[in-house]
C-alpha cells in the first residue's frame, strides 16, 4: 500500500499529546458522553454569547478552548462510527485521514479565532460539500459556531444520509446552534437569504443558479479548479514521482486537491515516466474496508463511464492503459502522455488518472496556466522555484517540493485566486481568493453584520 496524504494519525497524536491543550479528555466515553456534555455545552454557548469573548484576548483563549475541547471530545468518543460512517463514501484509509484532519482543525480553532478576531454573526447558511463531509462540517460548522447564533447546513443530496447520521452522532445532547436542513436546494435558498454568512461548495455552475436568490451581505464560494503539478529538471525525480502518485490516489482520486495534470520537463521525462509506471503497477484494488487497498470502486455515480468517454477522446495520448469496468464504477491507474503542442483534454477525473503533459520550456507552462486564470486553485512545484512561483503566485495558492495535502491546513485559507476556484461576493462585487471562514467575517462584516 502507497503512503499518501500527510502522515497526519502520528503528527496530530503527537502534536495532541506534547504541545496543544486539546487531548482526549478523561471523561470520554461513547456511551455516558451525552448526557455529560450536554450542561457543559449549554453553559459555554450562553457563556460565549453573552461575553462576546474575542473582544478579550485573554479571557477568550481558556472559554474557546474549553468550547472546542468539547467537540474534540465529542468527536473522539464517536470515532469509530463515524469512521464507520465515512467507510461507506470513501476509503478505509482515507477515512482516517478525515478525521485526523477534522480533529487537527479543531486543535487550531482557538488560535485561528483569536487570531483573525471575525465578529459574532446572527447565522450562517452553508450548502454542504459532497465529499470530505466530517471535516467539512467542521470548517463550516463546529469552528464558525464559536461566533455565530445558528449555523444552517444543507446536505448534499449524494452524502445527505451520511452527514446527517454523523450530525446525530455529534450534537446528542450538545449545542443547537447547528442545524441540518433537509430541504431542496430552492427551499434552502428562501431560508439562506436572510442569513448573514452563506457558504457554498461545489461547482461553479450550481453556485451560479443560487447566488442570484441569495441577499446575504457576505458570500463565500469553495468551488473546484485546476490543480497543476510541475516537476522540473532539478526536482528530486524519486521524491517528486512518490508525491505525485500519493496525492493522485487520494481516495481513488476523489477529492478536490488531487493534481489534474503533471508538467514535466523533458530531460527528466523519461527517468520520471519510468518510475511512474513502477509505482502505479504496485498500486493495488480492494473494497473500500481493505486497509491494504490503493484503488476502491468509486463513489460518484456515472464517474467509470465518464473517464471511459475521455480515454475515446483522448486514445492517442494513452501510454498505460487501465480497466474501466463500468458496472462497479472501478478505474483502474492509467497514464497519459502528451506534448505541449498537443496536449490531452484537462479535466478533474475524480479517478486515479495521470495526466502527464512533456514540456520544454517554462515560459510555455507559465503561459498556459495564466490562461486558465478563472479556474486556477493550487500549485505544487518540484525543484526549481523560478518562473513558477513568481509569475503564477497571484492565481495559483503555491506549495514546493510537497503536495497540496501535505500543505493543507484547516486553520489557514483554503483555495486559490480564480473566481471559479474560490471567492468571496460582498456587496455584489465578486473576489477570487484563498478563503477562511473567520478571516472573511471580520475583513467583509462589521460590528453589526453588515459588509
Amino acid at each position: 500500500m502507497i503512503e499518501r496524504r500527510k502522515a497526519s494519525s502520528a503528527v496530530v497524536r503527537s502534536a495532541i499529546a506534547n504541545d496543544n491543550p486539546l487531548q482526549p479528555s478523561s471523561a470520554v466515553d461513547s456511551a455516558s458522553y451525552p448526557e455529560l456534555s450536554a450542561a457543559h455545552w449549554d453553559a459555554f454557548g450562553a457563556e460565549l454569547a453573552a461575553a462576546e469573548p474575542l473582544q478579550s484576548p485573554e479571557s477568550a483563549g481558556d472559554e474557546l478552548r474549553r468550547y472546542f475541547q468539547l467537540w474534540y471530545d465529542r468527536l473522539w468518543a464517536n470515532r469509530e462510527e463515524l469512521l464507520s460512517i465515512l467507510e461507506e463514501i470513501c476509503s478505509h484509509q482515507s477515512a482516517r485521514d478525515e478525521l485526523d484532519s477534522a480533529l487537527e482543525a479543531i486543535c487550531g480553532a482557538a488560535d485561528e479565532l483569536l487570531c483573525h478576531r471575525p465578529r459574532r454573526v446572527e447565522e450562517v447558511a452553508v450548502f454542504h460539500s459532497s465529499n470530505v463531509i466530517l471535516y467539512s462540517y467542521v470548517l463550516y460548522g463546529v469552528i464558525p459556531s464559536a461566533i455565530a447564533d445558528r449555523i444552517l447546513i444543507r446536505p448534499s443530496f449524494a452524502t445527505r444520509d451520511q452527514l446527517n447520521r454523523i450530525h446525530e452522532r455529534l450534537s446528542a445532547g450538545g449545542s443547537p446552534i447547528i442545524q441540518v436542513v433537509n430541504s431542496s436546494q430552492r427551499e434552502f435558498c428562501t431560508r439562506a437569504c436572510k442569513s448573514t454568512v452563506s457558504v457554498f461548495t461545489g461547482r461553479y455552475e450550481n453556485f451560479n443558479l443560487v447566488r442570484y436568490r441569495l441577499d446575504n451581505p457576505l458570500m463565500l464560494f469553495f468551488g473546484t479548479g485546476c490543480n497543476p503539478a510541475i516537476v522540473t529538471a532539478n526536482a528530486d525525480i524519486p521524491g517528486a514521482t512518490q508525491s505525485v502518485v500519493a496525492s493522485r490516489v487520494v481516495n481513488s482520486g476523489q477529492d478536490c486537491l488531487c493534481p489534474d495534470i503533471v508538467f514535466v520537463e523533458r530531460s527528466v521525462a523519461d527517468d520520471f515516466l519510468q518510475l511512474l509506471e513502477k509505482q502505479v503497477d504496485t498500486l493495488s484494488l480492494g473494497g473500500r474496508l481493505d486497509p491494504q487497498a490503493d484503488i476502491n470502486p468509486l463513489f460518484y455515480e456515472g464517474v467509470a463511464q465518464g473517464i471511459q468517454e475521455y480515454v475515446q477522446r483522448n486514445s492517442q495520448h494513452l501510454h498505460r492503459a487501465g480497466r474501466i469496468c463500468i458496472d462497479s464504477n472501478t478505474v483502474e491507474p492509467m497514464i497519459l502522455v502528451s506534448e505541449m503542442s498537443e496536449m490531452a483534454e484537462v479535466h478533474e477525473f475524480f479517478a486515479p488518472v495521470f495526466n502527464v503533459v512533456i514540456y520544454d520550456a517554462d515560459q510555455h507552462v507559465v503561459d498556459f496556466l495564466l490562461e486558465q486564470e478563472r479556474h486556477a486553485m493550487g500549485l505544487a512545484v518540484y525543484g526549481k522555484r523560478e518562473p513558477f512561483c513568481t509569475e503564477l503566485a497571484s492565481l495559483y495558492s503555491c506549495v514546493i517540493d510537497q503536495s497540496l495535502f501535505d500543505a493543507e491546513d484547516g486553520n489557514q485559507p483554503f483555495g486559490g485566486y480564480g473566481p471559479r476556484a474560490s471567492s468571496v461576493t460582498v456587496n455584489g462585487k465578486t473576489i477570487g481568493h484563498p478563503l477562511l471562514i473567520s478571516r472573511e467575517i471580520s475583513r467583509y462584516l462589521d460590528d453589526n453584520g453588515e459588509a
